[in-house]
């Protein structure tokens, strides 16, 4: 009984720990999705300006 006891903390130790580690691995993982998101606003940012800004040039060009 007690060997069975023993047995049972240490899988519940051993359960305990590599939940801690897969909460880490989800985390660092959502941090990323979260840093690469914000990189492609960004870049979506810069590309929808640069589209704009050489729109804006050409319709000035064409009517001057």
């Amino acid at each position: 009984m007690l060997d069975q006891r023993f047995n049972d903390r240490n899988t519940i130790r051993d359960l305990e720990t590599r939940l801690a580690d897969l909460q880490t691995q989800f985390n660092q993982r959502e941090q990323e999705i979260l840093r690469l998101k914000h990189h492609e606003e960004k870049r979506l940012h810069f590309l929808r300006t640069a589209m704009l800004d050489y729109i804006g040039r050409g319709t000035k060009t064409s009517t001057n």
